[in-house]
């Protein structure tokens, strides 16, 4: 993986945009470019990271509380479950590569959700990204 810190600001090989969560605002710029993007989300204390890197599209999201996750990449052109994917600690991260390099070109969902030690939802969410054969890129 291509990340030097998890919990305190995260250093990512590039920026794929902002999500729907960060509220309406929307950054695009290329895969390629090695910048790091931390998107605030309406979770209270939370951040919502993307990046591209050699390995695919990888994402966390860090939730107070939060001992739990699931998330799910959904290729919207056909509605295919491209992702699913469990976790037990403060971040998750996917690895999406073996979906990209399968030609899953145009718009995909991420619903993510954070959950507690009980399995109670603390939060939900859904952000989007478009993948156009070479860059990813976030939209709303």
């Amino acid at each position: 993986m291509n990340f030097k810190k998890i919990l305190s600001g995260i250093m990512v090989l590039s920026i794929v945009g902002a999500s729907s969560l960060t509220m309406g605002t929307t950054v695009k710029a290329s895969s390629l470019n090695n910048v790091e993007q931390s998107v605030r989300s309406p979770w209270a204390g939370s951040k919502l990271h993307a990046q591209m890197s050699l390995h695919g599209f990888i994402y966390w999201c860090r939730v107070p509380g939060a001992t739990d996750y699931e998330l799910e990449v959904v290729y919207l052109p056909d509605n295919t479950d491209i992702i699913k994917g469990y976790g037990n600690s403060t971040y998750k991260q996917e690895d999406i590569s073996d979906a990209l390099n399968n030609n899953y070109i145009g718009k995909h969902s991420v619903n993510v959700k954070a959950l507690d030690a009980e399995g109670n939802i603390l939060d939900e969410g859904t952000f989007y990204f478009n993948y156009d054969g070479v860059n990813t890129y976030m939209i709303e």
